[in-house]
């Protein structure tokens, strides 16, 4: 992987998100039956020099740890992040506005609405959006929602 020989020859181009995925991967690494803690952080932190519109977004530890426990090589794990944020457009789903992310929202909104609009109706009044306990789930896209 070029990408990583030069987040290895210069760390400092990543210097805005180090510090977070170092932190994420601590705190994730323990459901990631596994998986190296270090080459988690490899992947987030060659992604993050790849994708320099996105870099890293909190959630995407999951996501990686997922794809390192399915295909345990790092760099087919890496690739694999590149193909699902490249064919799932979620660039929308990692940037800061997070346009997409609030789409679901809305989507998951309407379909309780639909399906359960007495559930719907109770989370209104007790005034609960799906934006207060979905956004986990969109983001890891459910990969934090796995149990070992």
């Amino acid at each position: 992987m070029a990408f990583k020989s030069k987040v290895e020859a210069d760390p400092s181009v990543i210097s805005a998100v180090e510090e977070v995925i170092d932190l994420d991967v601590m705190r994730s690494a323990h459901n990631m039956t596994g998986v190296d803690q270090q080459v988690l952080k490899s992947v987030l932190k060659t992604y993050a020099y790849y994708n320099p519109e996105i870099e890293y977004c909190q959630g995407m530890n999951f996501i990686a740890g997922l794809l390192l426990m399915v295909f345990k090589d790092e760099t087919t794990a890496f690739k694999a992040l590149q193909e699902l944020v490249d064919k799932f457009q979620m660039a929308e789903l990692f940037n800061v506005e997070l346009p997409k992310l609030k789409l679901y929202f809305y989507q998951l909104d309407r379909l309780v609405n639909i399906v359960l609009p007495e559930v719907h109706a109770h989370l209104r009044e007790e005034q609960i959006n799906s934006s207060y306990f979905a956004s986990a789930w969109f983001i890891t896209i459910f990969t934090n929602s796995l149990k070992q």
